[in-house]
C-alpha cells in the first residue's frame, strides 16, 4: 500500500463533501463550507473514520451525511485495493472565511506517516504561489513519520 494512495482517497472523500454534491453517499444538497462560515469558531472539523463532527453546531442533513461517509469508506477503500485499517487518521477541517473556501486534510497511516494537505476553492485545488523568478508553484508537503 502506497501512502500516496491513502492521500488520494482522503482527497476524494473530503472534496466530495466540500463540493456539496456527493455521489459517494447519495446526498446532493450539502453545504459544509457555508455551515463552517456561520459557526462560532468559523470552521468545522470532520473525522471520517469515526463519523463525527466538531467545531460548531451543524444541520441534521450534514450530520446524516457524515455518518453515511463513515459507512461508505470501506467500499471506497476496497475499490482502491486498500484496507480501511491502513488509515489511523482521516480528518478534514473546513473553513470559509475571507476570500475563498478552504479545507485541510490530515491523513495518518498505520505506520505513523502523516501528511497535511491544504486545498482552496471548490473543487479543491492546491494553493499556488509565485517564486522569486515569477514562476507559479504548487507546493506539496512531504509526508512525515511521526511515530512507530
Amino acid at each position: 500500500m502506497r501512502f500516496g494512495e491513502l492521500r488520494s482517497i482522503a482527497l476524494n472523500v473530503a472534496d466530495s463533501l466540500a463540493s456539496g454534491y456527493s455521489q459517494l453517499v447519495g446526498m446532493y444538497e450539502l453545504d459544509v463550507l457555508g455551515e463552517a462560515a456561520s459557526s462560532p469558531q468559523a470552521f468545522i472539523d470532520v473525522d471520517f473514520l469515526a463519523g463525527t463532527i466538531s467545531g460548531g453546531p451543524v444541520s441534521a442533513t450534514l450530520s446524516k451525511a457524515i455518518s453515511r461517509f463513515r459507512k461508505a469508506l470501506p467500499d471506497l477503500c476496497k475499490k482502491h485495493h486498500v484496507s480501511e485499517a491502513a488509515f489511523r487518521q482521516l480528518k478534514a477541517r473546513y473553513s470559509n472565511g475571507g476570500s475563498s473556501a478552504t479545507f485541510v486534510i490530515t491523513v495518518e497511516d498505520a505506520y505513523g506517516r502523516t501528511a497535511t494537505d491544504a486545498y482552496v476553492g471548490n473543487p479543491g485545488a492546491r494553493p499556488r504561489s509565485v517564486d522569486h523568478l515569477g514562476r507559479v508553484r504548487t507546493p506539496r508537503p512531504s509526508a512525515k513519520l511521526v511515530s512507530r
